[in-house]
This record gives structure tokens, C-alpha cells and sequence, in this order.
């Protein structure tokens, strides 16, 4: 039997348990290091914030403001004759909202504005009191806590008062990982969402409501973000939400310029995994298309009309050039038309370009004007009218020549375009063009072109199928051409849908010798999977294809390379087709939240079976 003494030390253990086990969490809990922050959000979006009112002033603006609330912790002063003498009572707001008038009686303020308090405590006191004159003016405004939780750095209570709106409790704890758009309130008998942006944008106050004792903040984690550049009112990083269209954005940004130029607005995006950037003319009435999944808007200006390159060559005739015919260039001079000229001297246009234009975005606007003739392969780039950059590839310049692409055009430079070689053509002869292509179809046999040229002819291979861009040439009785030969009238050419045979990323395709042309990027990415060996391009280049390195899973960005063997390659070294970039996770904080809740688990069992053995058995 125990005695009552053995009762009482064992409940004191029992007692002192239980505060260890709520203690040490929570203090393992605020040594958490400050996260290493990912895409730009709420913090960044923001203009700058006047901050928190000074406690000193919070007094004149209660009395100002016509609705200002009754507050739990708010002070007044009574004043009142009674029996031909001044009485002066000090009330208080208890935390129910209750009001204590002594004798006069109790009033719960709940719900109330000061305006309305005031004239309730008149009329009790007249009631008690007739003819005594009263008064009541508020002396001290009251205080209170809100917790703020989620998506900060660590949760907290924040001091506030009858004025705080949500944005004064939100705005100072803001982190690069929270979300402005989606603020979650939870007061004691509702629970709303809120969008800051647009309360801090348009002034919308119905976002931004008066919080109350009680109430619970939570910040989201930070949704998709668009960045907008170039000619528009407000250039910057904005998060939206699913519901933003692109009329939403192009508001968010503050309209756009008188000087942009929307016949070739840059729009990067993602899609089948896959980060993509195409250029297309944008119309003010398409406004209403969903923003996701854009990742980014260049909005260009309008070429500059003293600045101007020539493009010469396989260009279409003056009659058929959307660009002349537009007035978007002017014709210089054009030979076919010419009896007797040179067909291969073709026509020149001056086409006006902006400051910042690059031979990418000349390469778009003209892409329409181009002749079904031209060689893309040869094309060649004159200064001063000497050629600074020859044999240059139209047709893949957009992915594999970044360096080429970005380059800056000057006033005066000369593209030129040659005619392709006269074939002879093997009239009533096709080839038939299958799989991972945009184009599958039949085409005319032209002599002495390999399968490339007729992949081409197909819209080219479809990189979201072919992630080898590899192809197989057959007979038509079913065998394999060897590799490298030239396609002849009624072969096939096949290429390779990867996405459907399942082809791993370091095997070869069956049946042939065609060497894999992927490199596989995994790990803290964004977008991890298989992307195109490009030549000559670091490791760097295919961690931004995969949508770059994750910071809130990677502090440093450090990766590995290896090769289809699992041998380790110098992170320096240019990656080849089938190796694997691995962006490590090394973020500690990262590391420590997915152990901790195991760990706060198993303290909080073990403490609880101590305490049941403290009572029943004792130690």
C-alpha cells in the first residue's frame, strides 16, 4: 500500500516529467536555423512598409477613430455626480469584454466600437444615477498577442492592438518561402483566406482586416512566381494564384508601355516538365488565358527606326513578305524579279531593330519571310562588311548556340541567307517520315540528301519524345539501311519516340549503334529528368534547364557528375551524352525537419512511459 507521502512525491515526479517533455522540444524547436530561402516572394513583392505604430501614438488615433473597437486591456475614466459630489472611477475591458461599473452594473463590450460602449455606460449610469452628468473617455489602449505559424522562420506570438490590421502582424516576419497571396485567419469562430497583394496593391481593406484577440495567422508557402521584364509599368517578380489570368498580370505589372513591342513577346514556360521559352505576338483581347504555367515575360520595346540590319538572300519577294507588306521593313533591292538576274542574289530588306535586339529575335521576325528554298545551314553574319560569323545554323540556333543566339546585333550588320544547292528531283518518289516528329508524312526524294534533311522536312524531331534525337533508316522490305546512308525512294525513316519504347538514358537503341544524346539531371532540382546533349556546354547549363538548383534543398548548389558506368567525373568537366548531374541535398535545415518530428515522437513516448512508471512502480 502506498502512504499519502508516497502518493504526492510520485505525482510531483509525474508533474516534473511532463514539463521536461514540453520543455525540451520546444527549445530544440527555437534553435532551428533560419531557412536558406527559395524563389522571391511575399518580402519582395512589396513596396516599402511605413512599419508598426509607435505605442505613444496609439491613443490619439483610438480617440479619432470613429471605429476604433473595444479592446480586452482598454482603459477609461469615468465621471459622474453623485450626492453633490464628483465621482471618478477608472474602468478596465477584461478579457471576456466585460466592463465592471461597480454598483451601476456589469456591460460585455464584445462586438462593440468605443462610440457604442460610451453611450451604453451613459445610460446605465443615468439609470442608476439621474441627472448626474456623466462622462467617459478612453485612457489606454489595450494590448493583446497573435500567433503567427507556417511558412516563417520559426512561429511566434506578435503583440497588437484594437487598430492592427493583418498586414502589421504578416509584413515584419515575411520570408522569401512566403506566400502574400494566400493568408490564412483564424479567428475564434471563422476561418477566411486573404490575399495581401491585392490589399496592399489596390488598397482592398477587405483583405486586410482589423485582427482580434485570439485570432491565428498561418503563411503558405510561396506559390508559382512570374517575373516580368521590360516595357511595362512595375518590371519585377510577382506570385500568382491559380485563378490570375493574364489580364491579372499585365494589371499587377501596371500596364504596358507605349513603347512595347507585342508582335514578339518572349514567354518562358513549363510544360511536360520540359522549361521552354518560344516567342509569340500577344493580343490585349487574349487577356483572359490563365498566367500558369509562364515562368517569364519579356516584353520587348519597338525597333528604334535609326537602327537597322539588312537581310539579304532567300528572303521572299516584296509581294509576299509579311514584314515589307506590314511596313515592319523596307525593301532595298530585289533581283529575282529582274529578267536575266541572278536568282541566288535574291532580295534585301532593312529591317529596324532595338537597342537590345539579339540575332535570336531577328531570327523570329524574319523566320515567316524566309524562302522554302533557303540553305538554314550556311547562313553568315557581316560587319562592316567583313563576315564575322559564317556557316551558322538557323534552324537550331535557338538550342544549340545559346552564346550565338544572345549575341547583340549593331546598326548595319548584314545577314545573309544562301539558296540551297540545286538538286535533281526524283519525281513520283517519297520517303516516309514517322514517330517523335512534329510532321509525320510522305516527302519527295531529292538526291543526295541524308535523313536529317528530310527529319527537317518533318518539323524536326519533337524533344519531348526524342531524347536522343536518334532515328533508323529502313528498306522497304524491312531491313536497316547502314548507318550514315543516304535515304532512297520508298524508305522510312523512323525516329525514335523514346517515350514510348522506354529506352533507358545509358542504353543503346536496339538494334542499332546510335550512342545515347541525353544528360540526366536529378536530385534538388526543380525540374529533374533527361535533357539534349548540347556540345561544349557545362553542368551549369543543363542544372538551369531542369529549372536550377532547389535553395531550400541545396545550401551551396554543390553537384556531382558520373558517367554511364557510375564513375565520378571533375565537377569541372563538360558533361557527355549519358552522364548524370546530381545536385545534392545538403540543406541542415532541411535535414533537421524531416528528423524532427520522429524525434519529438519518440522523446514524447519515452517521457509519457517514465511518467506511467513514476506512479505505479516509482525510481
Amino acid at each position: 500500500m502506498y502512504t499519502k507521502q508516497d502518493v504526492s512525491k510520485r505525482i510531483r515526479r509525474t508533474v516534473l516529467v511532463f514539463a521536461f517533455a514540453l520543455v525540451i522540444p520546444a527549445f530544440v524547436v527555437s534553435q532551428v536555423l533560419p531557412g536558406a530561402g527559395g524563389l522571391q516572394g511575399g518580402a519582395a513583392l512589396l513596396e516599402d512598409d511605413p512599419g508598426p505604430i509607435p505605442p505613444d501614438n496609439r491613443l490619439a488615433l483610438a480617440i479619432s477613430d470613429p471605429d476604433y473597437p473595444v479592446t480586452p486591456g482598454d482603459s477609461f475614466l469615468l465621471t459622474f455626480l453623485a450626492a453633490g459630489e464628483t465621482i471618478n472611477a477608472q474602468i478596465f475591458v477584461d478579457g471576456n469584454y466585460d466592463v465592471n461599473l461597480g454598483l451601476v452594473g456589469t456591460i460585455n463590450a464584445r462586438g462593440m466600437r468605443v462610440a457604442d460602449l460610451v453611450t451604453n455606460v451613459r445610460e446605465e449610469v443615468l439609470a442608476a444615477y439621474p441627472a448626474s452628468n456623466p462622462s467617459i473617455r478612453l485612457t489606454q489602449t489595450g494590448d493583446f498577442y497573435v500567433q503567427v505559424y507556417g511558412a516563417v522562420e520559426q512561429a511566434t506570438r506578435v503583440p497588437a492592438w484594437g487598430l492592427s490590421r493583418l498586414s502589421d502582424i504578416v509584413l515584419p516576419l515575411l520570408q522569401p518561402f512566403s506566400s502574400i497571396r494566400r493568408v490564412r485567419l483564424e479567428s475564434l469562430d471563422d476561418v477566411e483566406m486573404f490575399d495581401l497583394f491585392l490589399a496592399r496593391r489596390y488598397g482592398l481593406l477587405q483583405q486586410d482586416p482589423v485582427v482580434k484577440p485570439g485570432d491565428r495567422i498561418e503563411l503558405l508557402p510561396v506559390g508559382p512566381v512570374v517575373e516580368v521584364t521590360g516595357e511595362v509599368t512595375r518590371p519585377g517578380r510577382y506570385e500568382i494564384i491559380e485563378s490570375d489570368t493574364a489580364r491579372d498580370l499585365v494589371d499587377y505589372v501596371g500596364g504596358i508601355g507605349e513603347q512595347a513591342d507585342l508582335s514578339r513577346v518572349r514567354i518562358e514556360y513549363i510544360t511536360n516538365d520540359r522549361h521552354l521559352s518560344v516567342y509569340r505576338a500577344v493580343s490585349i483581347a487574349e487577356t483572359e488565358s490563365p498566367v500558369w504555367p509562364v515562368r517569364a515575360v519579356f516584353v520587348p520595346p519597338k525597333p528604334q527606326a535609326q537602327r537597322f540590319v539588312i537581310v539579304s538572300g532567300a528572303v521572299l519577294s516584296p509581294e509576299q513578305s509579311t514584314l515589307v507588306q506590314t511596313g515592319q521593313a523596307q525593301l532595298v533591292e530585289s533581283t529575282i524579279a529582274q529578267p536575266g538576274a541572278d536568282e541566288s542574289a535574291g532580295n534585301q530588306i532593312r529591317i529596324p531593330i532595338a537597342e537590345r535586339e539579339t540575332l535570336g529575335d531577328l531570327v523570329v521576325r524574319i523566320r515567316d519571310d524566309i524562302s522554302g528554298r533557303a540553305d538554314l545551314s550556311a547562313a553568315m553574319l557581316l560587319r562592316d562588311g567583313v563576315p564575322v560569323y559564317d556557316r551558322i545554323d538557323l534552324y537550331n540556333l535557338p538550342i544549340a548556340d545559346e552564346e550565338l543566339q544572345q549575341l547583340k546585333l549593331r546598326s548595319g550588320d548584314r545577314l545573309y541567307i544562301p539558296y540551297q544547292t540545286p538538286l535533281p528531283v526524283v519525281f513520283d518518289s517519297f520517303v516516309v517520315v514517322r514517330g517523335a516528329v512534329y510532321v509525320p508524312g510522305r516527302y519527295r526524294v531529292y538526291e543526295g540528301r541524308d535523313a536529317r534533311y528530310y527529319i527537317r522536312q518533318a518539323g524536326g524531331a519533337d524533344p519531348t519524345r526524342s531524347y536522343r534525337d536518334a532515328y533508323v533508316v529502313t528498306a522497304p522490305d524491312g531491313s536497316a539501311r547502314p548507318v550514315g546512308s543516304l535515304p532512297e525512294a520508298g524508305d522510312t525513316i523512323t525516329v525514335i519516340d523514346d517515350s514510348v519504347t522506354g529506352v533507358g538514358a545509358t542504353e543503346p537503341i536496339p538494334g542499332t549503334d546510335i550512342p545515347v544524346n541525353v544528360v540526366v539531371v536529378r536530385g534538388a532540382v526543380y525540374l529533374p529528368g533527361r535533357y539534349p546533349a548540347v556540345e561544349g556546354k557545362d553542368a551549369g547549363f543543363y542544372i538551369r534547364l531542369a529549372g536550377g538548383a532547389n535553395p531550400e534543398l541545396s545550401r551551396d548548389g554543390s553537384f556531382t557528375i558520373e558517367d554511364s558506368r557510375g564513375i565520378l567525373r571533375d565537377p569541372n568537366a563538360i558533361p557527355q551524352p549519358g552522364d548524370t548531374i546530381t545536385v545534392e541535398h545538403n540543406d541542415p535545415v532541411y535535414a533537421f525537419n524531416r528528423i524532427l518530428p520522429v524525434f519529438t515522437g519518440s522523446l514524447t513516448l519515452i517521457t509519457t512511459v517514465l511518467a506511467v512508471l513514476a506512479i505505479f512502480v516509482g525510481f
